[in-house]
């Protein structure tokens, strides 16, 4: 029979913000944004590329988003919520 060992997990910090600020990060959450730029179709865009905040990298609506960039789908996205759909959000 297996004896049964206590793990101990130690929070590291550093290391978490170093990674949630990685390039790595960013690039993901960049391709993230593409992707569900691709699923909406013509008349929208991803503006910029990811950015590092305080805490981690983010992908927002402050400075890369994916944007309705023609009136058509900026009225496709008032009357349809096509973009929270997009993301998996229920409208």
């Amino acid at each position: 029979m297996a004896s049964k060992q206590r793990v101990k997990v130690v929070w590291n910090q550093s290391g978490y913000l170093e990674l949630m600020k990685s390039a790595e990060v960013q690039a993901e959450l960049t391709r993230q944004a593409h992707a569900v730029r691709d699923q909406l179709g013509d008349g929208y865009e991803v503006e910029n590329g990811a950015y590092v905040g305080l805490t981690r990298a983010n992908v927002s609506i402050a400075n890369t988003r994916v944007v309705a960039a023609t009136k058509e789908a900026n009225n496709d996205n008032y009357d349809n919520n096509t973009m929270l759909k997009a993301l998996g959000g229920k409208a």
